[in-house]
């Protein structure tokens, strides 16, 4: 049978990876909500201010899943760090019974 273990460093790291692509993602949907289409062009406007609405829409809706994906990869790490601590401490209450 093959070994199962989590490195809950590297979900940690996962995690801040994840939160930090959040932030990037949020940061360009603010900056593409924010930019004008004016002074662009007749006839080329409405299609630049469609472009800028849909792609702040767009990152804005991924920023939004990769918060959720961070957050669940820190409830998993405080998951298997609980988990732990209570399979030591059971551990450790066995050993104190067999003394």
């Amino acid at each position: 049978m093959d070994r199962f273990s989590v490195d809950i460093g590297m979900v940690n790291t996962a995690s801040y990876a994840w939160r930090e692509e959040a932030n990037v993602l949020a940061g360009g949907a603010t900056t593409m909500g924010a930019v004008s289409a004016t002074g662009v062009g007749d006839g080329v406007e409405d299609a630049v201010s469609t472009f800028l609405t849909t792609w702040a829409k767009y990152a804005s809706d991924q920023s939004t899943l990769a918060d959720s994906m961070a957050d669940r990869l820190d409830e998993a790490a405080k998951a298997y760090t609980v988990s732990d601590y209570a399979a030591q401490d059971a551990f450790a209450q066995w050993l104190e019974g067999e003394k």
